[in-house]
């Protein structure tokens, strides 16, 4: 069991793009399935983030020396 998160939209900093809705199902500590149509819910905890837009893998982005 994880998590599913639904929120207003992602930014693919792959592919330089902003994309939404989208739905996220997280297992563990990962991102396990992205989606921009309704994922189905297989007992996973679901976190509905409003308006907010995701922005996975730029948690390191920013540091202090």
């Amino acid at each position: 069991m994880g998590y599913l998160i639904r929120a207003a939209g992602l930014f693919d900093s792959r592919e330089g793009e902003f994309r939404g809705p989208v739905w996220i199902r997280v297992g563990g500590s990962r991102i396990t399935e992205v989606s921009y149509t309704r994922l189905i819910d297989y007992g996973d905890a679901l976190l509905d983030v409003g308006s907010a837009i995701l922005l996975p893998g730029l948690i390191d982005a920013h540091v202090h020396l």
